[in-house]
């Protein structure tokens, strides 16, 4: 299968480690019809617990109901390289033009951060592999440089000065009145490619548009969702908020599919939001079989289960998270250390549970209700 550079520095296999779906599968074409790479970046802040390949492909599986995830390859920030799809395959990650590209996803939010210096070598060191390794890869765009995409914000970062080559970004286009519904379109991904656009926008343009049934060729409208949110083009004037907590709404937002306020405000949007992304992780990594609901009732109560000192995910990034929310400030990094462990038996103590520094279903209890 093609897509093995393991002679490149960082490079890592994880395709048999990245979940898919149980079913679908993405289909096989042959590797002359690939003429091009098409660079994104994740729309995810680095440092974020799951803005890795592994949060990407959990999010495109269990969220857009895909085969897999969407890229060929993703470059973390310390540079490594995750080859994540044979190049045969026809991921979802540019559209109408799937056919014929090959996916390279940087973690990071490019429209407010940089990428690494160890990413931009990596990049450079895999494009030049795979256009010496397969001769029919003549060509690289950013995502927004494909026909249908000039206005998304991605890729964000000048690949073209990465790649030694003449140019910069070029300028984007305003947010159309309509869009056509491509391959691997969703109102999240959509919505997402604009700074200032809402899934909510979206819903309220469209009002006879089933997110959940979009079809490829579908128009939607795009011009009174931009009125609503008073979008007009990436220099609109309009602020976002900035913070930890904002990070935290904007992450959960984008991991799990919800359209909260990213205000900076920790309040009973932000707490609703976190219990229904924990019950959705009881549910993923135990079979819990819980509704998704927001509410702490008996049933999230005995699926709850106990997290400890070195844990790492997604359950530990919701439980950092509600930390914080709760005025202790600590790290929302999805690691379980001595200072997340510090504020777990501070918030103990102070509910006057027994102060072990591990949180259970009684500390989750007091956490969520």
């Amino acid at each position: 299968m093609a897509g093995n550079l393991s002679h490149l520095p960082k490079f890592k296999d994880v395709r048999n480690k990245l979940k898919k779906h149980p079913s679908k599968k993405f289909p096989v074409l042959s590797m002359a019809g690939k003429t091009t790479i098409a660079l994104h970046h994740s729309l995810t802040k680095q440092g974020l617990g799951g803005s890795n390949a592994e949060g990407y492909a959990e999010f495109h599986v269990d969220t857009h109901d895909w085969p897999g995830i969407g890229y060929h390859y993703v470059i973390e920030p310390n540079g490594t390289i995750k080859w994540c799809n044979d190049l045969e395959l026809r991921t979802y990650h540019v559209g109408d033009h799937n056919n014929y590209c090959v996916g390279i996803c940087l973690t990071g939010d490019f429209r407010y951060e940089e990428p690494t210096k160890e990413q931009e070598d990596s990049l450079r060191r895999l494009v030049y592999a795979l256009k010496k390794e397969y001769s029919v890869l003549k060509y690289v765009k950013g995502h927004h440089e494909f026909s249908g995409y000039e206005w998304k914000q991605c890729q964000e970062y000048d690949y073209k000065k990465i790649l030694n080559e003449k140019g910069s970004i070029p300028g984007k286009t305003d947010l159309p009145n309509t869009y056509k519904i491509q391959e691997g379109d969703t109102f999240w991904s959509i919505a997402k490619g604009m700074k200032d656009l809402s899934v909510d926008d979206l819903k309220k343009a469209n009002p006879g548009v089933d997110p959940k049934k979009l079809k490829i060729g579908q128009k939607i409208n795009l011009g009174k969702a931009k009125k609503s949110s008073g979008t007009t083009n990436k220099k609109s004037s309009s602020k976002k908020a900035t913070g930890v907590v904002a990070d935290i709404q904007d992450t959960v937002n984008d991991r799990y599919g919800y359209n909260i306020a990213v205000d900076n405000i920790p309040g009973p949007e932000t707490y609703k939001a976190l219990l229904k992304a924990y019950q959705t992780e009881l549910n993923k990594q135990f079979g819990a079989g819980l509704k998704v609901d927001g509410i702490w009732g008996p049933k999230t109560a005995a699926a709850s289960v106990t997290v400890r000192k070195g844990a790492k995910g997604n359950l530990t990034w919701i439980l950092q998270a509600m930390l914080y929310c709760k005025d202790h400030k600590i790290a929302v990094d999805g690691i379980f250390g001595s200072e997340t462990e510090k504020a777990v038996k501070a918030f103990q103590r102070s509910f006057g549970i027994t102060v072990d520094g591990v949180p259970g279903p009684v500390t989750f209890s007091k956490l969520f209700k």
